[in-house]
């Protein structure tokens, strides 16, 4: 049976109800900030600045740690910025790494420990890990972890090879098959994920051995404190029956390992479980799409995901930023109409084609703050060699920047004057109080509250982050379900109290 107390129920997530008609689930674009950019490639090592990384609000200090890369990709650093507002930022000189004799923010790089750094990802604050209070996710290639790293990649597409012969999919058997050649045939170092350690988030201790050999790009990494467990969500491969083939040089529907997200958990981000697949492209998405990262955070009893969606086809290329939910952070599920919660910009804008987000949210004054970067050049453009259709693209400018949403105004269940409706499942109602996050000024939000035969109708015609509504007295002595009716109306969330 399910409570409903002081924890929000959100609107949009589907397992709260057991019938919705004629409401649509809305996702709702975060308001970006007009100053945008707010962090630029200023520095002789910065070509470009990435949020491959992180932003943390710790004792009353923004701290970035973000990734650069200059001289055509030769030169990769993460760095660190600190700022007092999370808006005006400060890149420290340090004495960690310096860069042709000159003083840098860089905290880790290919100057300093070569092939071992490829790209910094998640940094998240432990605090109760003395030692460790910093952990860093990137990728790396090492030469003492080399013969695990192919040994357990081939093993891993080995057992893909498998599942698909075991189902009669010869193509795609060849594929995963070829993959093993092409690994084995690599003249180069394979990558695999790392964890660094550092004290103070500036001086970092490399990681020991691969978490996750076969995850070998962009992911993140969050700590679950409800389950006492790290979570990492990284780029994996899988196949979707009719998906389209970026390639343009291939049949647009022929059948493609696509780029997805898998999980991997651990209880001291030193011991990590095998990694099970939780979310990819499918029949609802555009012909060529793929998951190309997902960041994901726990949010009112569920886990929310920032889902990074590369739009594959030849005559796009683009990325934007969707929204999953999720009751055990393994099943995903976007949201509703599946709209952008990070659009791109429009013409003339800095943020254009390209987004990727950062990792968990700062809370900000009430609000959530969302970094992300943005670029005006489309994906697989790198050097003036683009695989891109068109001329619609430009340089490979990228920038970092932010926006904010209003508390579980990520999105909504909203409909017009013919109305919408959504019943609840059945539950138990803790508190005497119902309290909505809605905006029904202009319409209405009718309440049905029913239990055993008993009903009675709640009329709500306001706008606000918390309206309370007092419920009936036999309300909160039996099983009763909710059913609202959406009249030009939009419902973020619920609770009790």
């Amino acid at each position: 049976m399910r409570h409903l107390g002081k924890q929000r129920w959100l609107a949009y997530d589907r397992s709260n109800f057991v019938r919705i008609r004629n409401a649509q689930l809305h996702v709702l674009p975060i308001q970006k900030y007009p100053g945008n950019p707010v962090l630029v490639p200023d520095r002789p090592w910065e070509e470009d600045v990435h949020l491959y990384g992180s932003v943390i609000h710790i004792d009353g200090i923004y701290k970035m740690w973000y990734f650069a890369r200059t001289e055509s990709y030769a030169v990769r650093s993460m760095c660190y910025a600190e700022s007092m507002d999370g808006i005006h930022w400060v890149k420290p000189e340090l004495d960690v790494i310096d860069y042709k004799g000159q003083k840098t923010n860089i905290v880790m790089s290919n100057l300093d420990i070569g092939e071992r750094f490829g790209e910094n990802y998640t940094v998240l604050y432990t605090p109760w890990d003395k030692g460790g209070e910093y952990k860093m996710l990137y990728v790396g290639r090492y030469e003492r972890d080399e013969e695990l790293v192919r040994s357990v990649r081939t093993a891993f597409y080995r057992k893909m090879e498998q599942e698909y012969l075991d189902k009669g999919d010869w193509q795609m058997a060849e594929k995963a098959a070829l993959r093993i050649q092409r690994d084995g045939a690599a003249g180069k170092l394979l990558r695999a994920m790392y964890i660094a350690t550092s004290s103070d988030g500036i001086h970092w201790q490399e990681g020991k051995a691969p978490i996750v050999p076969y995850i070998d790009d962009i992911s993140h990494m969050m700590y679950d404190e409800k389950a006492g467990l790290y979570r990492l969500y990284g780029r994996g491969f899988t196949y979707e029956a009719g998906r389209c083939q970026a390639d343009r040089d291939k049949a647009l529907f022929d059948g493609y390992l696509g780029r997805a997200v898998y999980m991997s958990m651990s209880p001291d981000a030193v011991n990590w479980s095998e990694p099970v697949l939780v979310h990819s492209a499918d029949a609802f998405d555009r012909p060529g799409d793929e998951i190309y990262s997902m960041s994901v955070f726990p949010w009112e009893g569920r886990y929310l995901a920032l889902v990074q969606m590369y739009h594959g086809a030849p005559d796009d290329m683009t990325l934007d930023i969707q929204l999953a939910i999720s009751t055990d952070g393994e099943h995903f599920e976007r949201v509703g109409d599946r709209n952008p919660i990070i659009p791109l910009g429009e013409a003339g804008e800095w943020d254009r084609f390209n987004t990727c987000i950062a990792d968990e949210p700062v809370m900000v004054d009430g609000k959530l703050r969302i970094y992300f970067n943005g670029a005006v050049f489309r994906h697989l453009q790198i050097q003036g060699s683009c695989d891109y259709d068109g001329l619609d693209t430009w340089d490979r400018i990228v920038r970092i920047g932010f926006g904010e949403v209003e508390l579980d105004r990520f999105a909504c269940a909203r409909a017009s004057f013919n109305g919408g409706t959504l019943r609840t499942v059945p539950m138990r109602i803790e508190g005497s109080m119902l309290h909505l996050n809605c905006d029904s000024a202009w319409g209405e939000i009718r309440i049905g509250v029913e239990a055993d035969g008993k009903h009675e109708e709640i009329c709500v015609s306001k706008n606000g982050m918390d309206i309370p509504v007092t419920l009936p007295q036999w309300a909160t002595q039996e099983t009763v379900q909710l059913t609202f009716t959406l009249k030009n109306a939009r419902l973020y969330s619920f609770w009790a109290e």
